[in-house]
């Protein structure tokens, strides 16, 4: 019997767990156009971030979505225009700088009491001097 329930109780918090990551709004970034696998720094890049909502109306403006680079500067960026359903992009323009690590980060945040979600793009960038 204690097995049973055993097994009953973490079925259950399996199936919480499930319900609540996948509340959270999927984001991701992509190169426009030809993606490389380093990049000079000053090189001018630009960017697609994508949002989904995957709990359909979110009570946060898409605004309100931080986004934060790490060796790299964003120049400039469009409005945020809905692709289909619940699936909204911009294009963000940004100039390579770099980090000590030699990368450069990009990465979106949003917060809601529908968990958010996370999303983070780090591209490779290289120094032309010699």
């Amino acid at each position: 019997m204690k097995t049973i329930f055993k097994k009953l109780v973490f079925l259950i918090s399996l199936l919480l767990l499930t319900a609540v990551v996948s509340m959270a709004c999927e984001i991701n970034f992509k190169v426009e156009g030809q993606e490389k696998t380093k990049y000079n720094i000053g090189e001018i890049v630009v960017l697609r971030v994508t949002v989904e909502f995957t709990h359909n109306a979110c009570p946060v403006a898409l605004k309100e979505t931080k986004i934060q680079a790490n060796g790299m500067e964003i120049l400039g960026a469009t409005e945020w225009k809905n692709v289909s359903g619940n699936i909204w992009e911009r294009k963000i323009k940004v100039k390579i700088t770099s980090n000590k690590e030699g990368k450069a980060i990009i990465s979106a945040r949003r917060s809601c009491e529908k968990d958010g979600g996370t999303g983070t793009l780090t591209l490779i960038a290289v120094s032309t001097k010699k």
